[in-house]
């Protein structure tokens, strides 16, 4: 009996060539505390006759949908305050009387979810009637992180100042009312993003400041209020690698170890004195001695699930087979979280090397991480056998590759304003948008959906002036996310401005708005042509969402044609997206049958919209790299449902309605598809709806799963099912050979994924 195995590991890391997805480089987005609505709008259902023409949408009318889903209020923010600015608020004779506290009236705070609290000194004054709000004991880098009382705000750029209560009548407010101030320093503070580097490291980068000769990157830590500097550098980025702290550590490990048979130059873990507790930011400085305010602070903790640290201990390093595809494709890493990613094993280049007792030792390496592969044995080949078939372990990493890009997009929308700024905001109260394109509008935030409206309209300036709130540049970045992400018929954005000067957005396409509009018409009509074509009346559901999945994998294909154009690094330039623009876009898979996993998953997202059914847009990585799929609601609770790789055709539906704990390690998540207020309301917490599951496909065992395929064997040519839990090489390929002999197949295939088992005959 010949069983050849043609894959382990992830059949397709599919290109998470989202425009968006990937390029924000680790954008700290957080949220101001406001508690949205959750899921989608009313205006997410499918109209029962689709509107045509324009319709005018006012700013006032959307804030009056979201008015009872907010918890605070904006009121004007002032930029460039002078470092000892007071705030000054009149008072009368009755303030006294009532006997308020003033502390009970304002806090100051220097982060957007208003938890961590700036010292202030707040004082009545009876002779004048006046409260004052001035700085009090600050944190001050300059002094190694002191706080310090100099009558000035220290050195920290941004200031949220919150007023509770109604000073005339000593009242709570229904809202309390926050105030975004910024401080003035002699250079503007840098704006601060992270993510995981190319080579596995953590990575800042940050915004070019004028007139700055260089910068310094500080860690800082929460609560101690202390800061050390970790890097100084002319340029506008910085790797771990090169901090203090990971150089100290190498040169200890160097020292110690650097005369005795261990290789110093091997990796065994990276990232490894990382904190997820810590934080990060930046000073611009000059030679002269001007500088920056602190930039706005990364925490680790924000994408520790994407920074690999080591190789898991888990991991099997002893193989066996008649193949040499019975080696593993994709090896588990421990990220700084405690989680488990899975990366490519890159077999090109390794040694193979046969012992005398007829094992054979591989040690390959992990493609994209500096990490040292455990070395591998592997037996039930000779040597010669093995070495021939190097070939097909070489096709099958290339395979894998063409599937592993990402596209970069310049996202722009600085902590605070540049010192020269003056303010002078444009306004657009109100905006004409296609009428059947606002039925489609998805939001969980008023700013959100003006933004959505904006984008759909395909115009280039947005007006925020309606938004106090975008003051908090950290909730406008994650609007802005959210908006472009779940809104697919938006077009592609190559570029994202945010201008303080005239308090809006500018936004760069890759088409031209008449092509836009020609796209999304088509879009609307294809998808409610197939709608009708494969949705009946009376179904549920998840029959619903089992024809939108076979309808997608049936007449939809991937474009490995953009897989030709990946630079060096594992990028794909934006000509690229410019040549193959539709595959980016919801139009390519609905129209052209032809698209990457951003046109699938928003193929699917419209496709649900007409069905009538709840579904969002997820973005993240795969294998190491970024990708994009759905999650989908089936009878009031949400799974993970990624078309493009169940567009398998033997391993299908292997990412049919996962839960998060299947999906674990697999599809991870970098949290910027919604608002973070409303990224919990849709996890995935069952399996009952999971495609095997459902159909009654799932063994417990290895011997129920011999036993169940080997049954499916006997009367079809293709068997498929999921295991309960993940098994290793060696239990696979004997679940495989007991199954090919009780059902009497004497050669075979087989394929091995994320717990799903398939044997093919041959």
């Amino acid at each position: 009996m010949k069983i050849k195995k043609i894959m382990s590991g992830m059949l397709i890391a599919c290109t998470a060539v989202s425009v968006l997805a990937g390029c924000q480089k680790g954008l700290n987005i957080t949220n101001q505390g406001n508690e949205p609505t959750v899921g989608v709008t009313d205006t997410n259902k499918k109209p029962s006759q689709t509107p045509t023409g324009s319709t005018s949408v006012k700013i006032d009318d959307i804030k009056v949908k979201y008015e009872n889903d907010t918890t605070v209020e904006y009121g004007e923010a002032f930029y460039n305050l002078e470092k000892n600015h007071t705030f000054s608020y009149d008072i009368t004779e009755s303030f006294f009387d009532l006997g308020i506290d003033e502390y009970d009236c304002f806090t100051v705070y220097y982060d957007a979810e208003l938890t961590k609290y700036a010292d202030a000194e707040i004082l009545t004054d009876y002779d004048t009637m006046k409260l004052t709000i001035s700085p009090g004991l600050v944190f001050d880098y300059n002094e190694e992180g002191s706080l310090i009382g100099d009558g000035t705000w220290g050195t920290r750029s941004k200031f949220y100042l919150v007023q509770y209560k109604d000073l005339a009548t000593g009242e709570d407010f229904e809202k309390p009312l926050v105030t975004v101030f910024t401080v003035k320093e002699d250079l503007t503070a840098p704006t601060l993003t992270q993510q995981m580097g190319e080579d596995g490291f953590y990575f800042l980068t940050w915004t070019e400041v004028l007139g700055a000769d260089y910068y310094e990157v500080y860690e800082y830590s929460e609560g101690a209020d202390s800061a050390f500097l970790e890097y100084t550098t002319t340029e506008t980025f910085g790797s771990y690698k090169n901090f203090e702290t990971h150089v100290w550590s190498e040169n200890r490990f160097e020292e110690t170890y650097g005369d005795t048979e261990i290789d110093v130059n091997n990796r065994y873990m990276i990232n490894k004195l990382l904190d997820e507790e810590v934080e990060y930011f930046v000073v611009a400085k000059t030679n002269d001695g001007k500088c920056s305010g602190m930039s706005n602070e990364c925490c680790v903790g924000d994408i520790a699930n994407q920074i690999p640290r080591r190789v898991s201990d888990d991991f099997i390093r002893e193989y066996s087979g008649d193949t040499i595809l019975a080696l593993p494709a994709y090896v588990d890493v421990e990220m700084l979280d405690g989680s488990t990613s899975k990366f490519l094993i890159e077999y090109v280049g390794s040694t193979a090397t046969l012992l005398d007792d007829g094992r054979i030792f591989v040690e390959p390496t992990i493609r994209n991480i500096p990490l040292n592969m455990p070395i591998l044995t592997f037996t039930g080949m000779s040597f010669e056998d093995f070495m021939g078939e190097s070939e097909l372990i070489k096709n099958r990493i290339k395979e894998l590759s063409n599937k592993s890009v990402t596209v970069e997009t310049e996202i722009n929308i600085p902590y605070v304003p540049n010192v020269e700024d003056e303010v002078k905001e444009t306004k657009t109260e109100e905006l004409d948008v296609d009428a059947a394109l606002m039925e489609t509008v998805y939001s969980n935030t008023a700013l959100g959906e003006w933004i959505a409206i904006n984008l759909l309209a395909h115009e280039e300036e947005i007006s925020l002036a309606g938004f106090p709130e975008c003051a908090n540049t950290e909730y406008l970045s994650d609007a802005f996310m959210e908006a472009y992400i779940q809104n697919p018929l938006c077009g592609i954005v190559t570029t994202i401005d945010y201008n303080y000067n005239t308090n809006s957005l500018n936004v760069n396409y890759v088409l031209d708005a008449e092509e836009t509009a020609g796209m999304q018409a088509d879009s609307l009509k294809k998808a409610q042509e197939i709608v009708d074509e494969i949705i009946t009346d009376g179904m549920s559901d998840y029959e619903k969402e089992i024809a939108i999945n076979s309808y997608l994998c049936e007449n939809a294909q991937y474009n490995d044609a953009i897989m030709d154009y990946i630079n060096e690094d594992g990028t794909i330039s934006f000509e690229v997206v410019y040549e193959y623009a539709h595959s980016f876009t919801p139009y390519g898979v609905l129209v052209d049958n032809l698209g990457v996993c951003e046109s699938y998953s928003e193929a699917f997202l419209l496709l649900c919209y007409f069905a009538d059914m709840d579904a969002i847009i997820e973005t993240g990585r795969m294998g190491g790299v970024n990708h994009e799929w759905n999650r989908v609601s089936i009878g009031g609770n949400w799974y993970l449902m990624d078309v493009t790789n169940n567009d398998s055709e033997n391993l299908p539906n292997c990412y049919f309605n996962l839960s998060d704990a299947l999906a674990e390690g697999i599809l991870v998540s970098d949290n910027r598809a919604l608002i973070n207020d409303c990224i919990d309301n849709y996890s995935a917490n069952t399996t009952e709806c999971e495609y095997y599951n459902k159909n009654g496909l799932v063994a417990e065992s290895k011997s129920d799963a011999a036993d169940m395929l080997a049954e499916i064997l006997s009367d079809n040519d293709t068997a498929v099912i999921r295991t309960s839990k993940e098994f290793d090489e060696a239990t696979v390929l004997e679940i495989v050979q007991n199954a090919a002999s009780k059902a009497g197949v004497v050669n075979a295939m087989y394929y091995y994924n994320n717990g799903i088992i398939s044997i093919v005959k041959k």
